[in-house]
């Protein structure tokens, strides 16, 4: 193998784990901004004083899976080695992450679109 062909191959890892980064960014932006719009914070609520939906409890839960989804795929990026089979590996690794978060942030999204049209709370 030539020297020129193993750097070409090294860069294009190095392109394909930075697109996985990101659209781990840009979703986990998205994440934090639906989770921000829809409203619902558990926070300042006591137990007892307020009984909320079940599936306000559930969309936040998934929010929040989704976002560490994600953020396990930027930490995993960033500190990727430089050698080629660590480099693929990451990638599925990252592509299962992603999917999964994806999926989580979905159905987070319908039970937010769920809550704010049938049932106003």
């Amino acid at each position: 193998m030539d020297d020129g062909d193993g750097v070409r191959e090294v860069h294009e890892e190095i392109r394909r784990l930075s697109d996985r980064f990101y659209a781990a960014v840009l979703l986990d932006i998205f994440t934090r901004y639906c989770r921000r719009q829809s409203g619902f914070d558990l926070s300042d609520s006591t137990p007892g004083t307020k009984t909320v939906h079940v599936a306000v409890s559930w969309a936040l839960e998934l929010n929040t899976l989704a976002h560490l989804c994600f953020v396990v795929v930027m930490a995993r990026v960033v500190g990727a080695p430089v050698v080629l089979e660590r480099m693929r590996r990451i990638q599925q690794d990252s592509d299962v992450n992603l999917v999964l978060g994806f999926t989580f942030l979905l159905i987070s999204s319908a039970f937010f679109a769920y809550l704010r049209w049938f049932v106003h709370v």
